[in-house]
């Protein structure tokens, strides 16, 4: 799990932009960073992983369910841009 630091500015200005009942807010953070130019630093974080997951149907489920809301974001982007561009 990686650990990000946001600056504050860029949070209060972004943040209304994610889903509310998404799984993982943080890497739809990270992608917006990335389609504004904002430099991203990556540091190694030490973690241990758990040695048994009894609940690998969840971890799939969720997996899942990201992988849908990540495509569900990136046309909703798309979108708006468009827009934008169709009213200048």
């Amino acid at each position: 799990m990686p650990f990000r630091l946001i600056r504050r500015d860029f949070l209060e200005r972004t943040l209304s932009k994610v889903p509310n009942s998404t799984i993982a807010p943080n890497i739809f953070l990270s992608i917006l960073a990335a389609l504004e130019g904002h430099k991203l630093h990556s540091l190694p974080v030490a973690h241990y992983y758990k040695k048994n997951t009894k609940n690998t149907s969840r971890i799939v489920k969720g997996a899942v369910r990201g992988i849908f809301e990540m495509i569900s974001f990136a046309f909703r982007q798309k979108q708006s841009k468009f827009k934008a561009g169709a009213l200048r």
